[in-house]
């Protein structure tokens, strides 16, 4: 096994203590773990991997640089001066500075480290998708991602809910990603039984073992679901499922990979008519059901005052301080993520960043169908995208780092097990 294989085990290994110790990732020890294993990925790939990972890597340039380039202009002063926050001008006023220069951001400083968040995050991507072209080392990755997730949720469980209380909805969106990569491993186990006997019953220990411990897997992440009260993300990880399920069905029966375009069809329609109608902000904090009354009356004052272009990515906590009520003090969360992006990223945003992941949604479910055999990491890569996607609207749990990074290999997974020898994507 490769030392980026080493790095990205352990880049996983630290999610569980990460949610438990409710300390964020350290950033003076992650960024410096990503940057390596990025390194040490690119140097022992080879060229024609390398070459592959580009050429499908750049079917996402727009979703990759959009963002980039949105944070950037938010950094930088807007060659027109109305595009600028009012807060600026308000500063330049009562500072007696006419020369300050304004920005879209009202936090430069955040908006530049949800930037190197967000680039981190991509190098973990693209670390994952060099590092699992071997289907071996993809095993493990996904083994280790299961394990984690999982752990994560079996903590809550055993009685620490009083320490993690404080990142229930961090722990139940993990929760919800530990299910689906639970159900993966059971995929797995299944597929490699057929392949390799033709008795259905007939089924070795260590594939029957793969089984149970996925089942026991779902079993503990639902109870955690159930236990932190978040039952409306039962609902997402049945949709996840039923996705899951109608690959395997369709790939069972041999069926082209038109019926998978026609389903991703239709879900793009129905999500996207979802999404329109949520645009409003009453719509978008309606859906936020586990948010308190200040986080809810914070986001409402804050999206009624936000301007088109935002106020800047990162800059939640400085917009709270300014619309929260007199002599409320600590630190407020935004209802959902779907509310914190159309605060800071612009409402327009929030339309443009859901279609990128409908886009790695549709050509992780068109892999999944097309690909000769390994199709469960496809096919948890799109369900987990769809499922996140979901619960962006009614949990603000996908902001903390440890839920993209974990997001980010199930996706890297899928981008490098789509392409493969016998695939038709």
């Amino acid at each position: 096994m490769s030392i980026a294989s080493y790095l990205l085990v352990a880049l996983l290994a630290t999610a569980p203590a990460a949610i438990i110790a409710n300390d964020g990732y350290v950033q003076s020890a992650i960024l410096p773990l990503i940057a390596l294993t990025l390194a040490f990925a690119a140097m022992s790939a080879s060229s024609p991997e390398i070459a592959l990972a580009k050429q499908t890597l750049k079917r996402f340039a727009l979703a990759i640089l959009v963002p980039i380039i949105w944070m950037i202009v938010q950094i930088l002063p807007p060659p027109v001066s109305s595009l600028a926050n009012p807060i600026w001008s308000s500063a330049a006023i009562a500072l007696n500075a006419p020369s300050l220069s304004g920005h879209i951001s009202i936090d430069p400083g955040a908006t530049l480290h949800s930037l190197v968040c967000y680039l981190a995050v991509f190098a973990v991507i693209v670390s994952t998708v060099l590092v699992t072209k071997d289907r071996r080392r993809a095993e493990l990755i996904l083994l280790v991602l299961t394990v984690a997730a999982t752990l994560v949720a079996l903590t809550y469980l055993l009685g620490r809910a009083d320490q993690l209380a404080a990142t229930g909805g961090v722990v139940a969106l993990t929760a919800l990603l530990a299910a689906l990569a639970n159900g993966a491993v059971v995929a797995m186990a299944v597929e490699r039984h057929l392949n390799h006997s033709e008795a259905i019953l007939s089924i070795s220990a260590q594939h029957l073992l793969q089984m149970l411990l996925g089942v026991c897997g779902i079993a503990v992440s639902v109870a955690a679901i159930v236990a932190l009260g978040q039952r409306h993300l039962l609902s997402l990880a049945g949709l996840g499922f039923a996705l899951m399920l109608f690959v395997a069905v369709v790939r069972r029966l041999g069926l082209r990979p038109w019926p998978a375009t026609i389903l991703a069809l239709i879900l793009v329609a129905a999500t996207g008519a979802g999404l329109a109608r949520s645009a409003a902000s009453t719509d978008l904090l309606r859906l936020a059901e586990s948010s308190t009354d200040e986080s809810l009356a914070i986001a409402q004052r804050a999206l009624s005052g936000s301007p088109w272009v935002g106020n800047g990515v990162g800059s939640f906590a400085e917009i709270s301080r300014v619309y929260r009520d007199f002599g409320i003090s600590g630190l407020v969360m935004p209802p959902s993520t779907a509310v914190a992006v159309a605060i800071e990223w612009g409402r327009p945003a929030l339309l443009v960043l859901a279609a990128l992941a409908l886009q790695l949604f549709f050509f992780n479910l068109r892999g999944a169908v097309g690909r000769g055999r390994d199709s469960f990491f496809a096919s948890l890569a799109a369900a987990g995208v769809l499922c996140a996607l979901c619960a962006s609207f009614v949990d603000p749990g996908l902001l903390a780092p440890v839920l993209q990074i974990i997001l980010a290999v199930m996706v890297g997974l899928g981008i490098s097990q789509c392409a493969g020898r016998t695939s038709s994507v």
